[in-house]
């Protein structure tokens, strides 16, 4: 988790990224699944489906601020783009 966290964050600059940190999160998942875990180290139901919509919500909150501002919807200034 550690190492895919980094590999998003440094992936803005440098070569490797969200598909590099992707591919690391699901071989984790993979690695549990055959070490017996039967969830492969994922919540129940119900604290998915809010991930899920808080994850949506957030890209929705994010897009309707930057219009505001006068950018166009997920249009993220240079300098911000990391953090938003």
């Amino acid at each position: 988790l550690l190492a895919a966290g980094y590999m998003l964050w440094v992936g803005f600059d440098a070569p490797g990224g969200a598909f590099q940190a992707g591919a690391l999160l699901g071989a984790a998942g993979v690695l549990l699944r055959l070490a017996g875990d039967p969830t492969g180290g994922l919540p129940g139901p119900l604290v998915q489906r809010w991930l899920v919509g808080s994850g949506v919500a957030g890209f929705v909150l994010v897009g309707l601020g930057l219009l505001l501002s006068g950018r166009g919807f997920l249009n993220f200034p240079t300098g911000a783009a990391k953090w938003l």
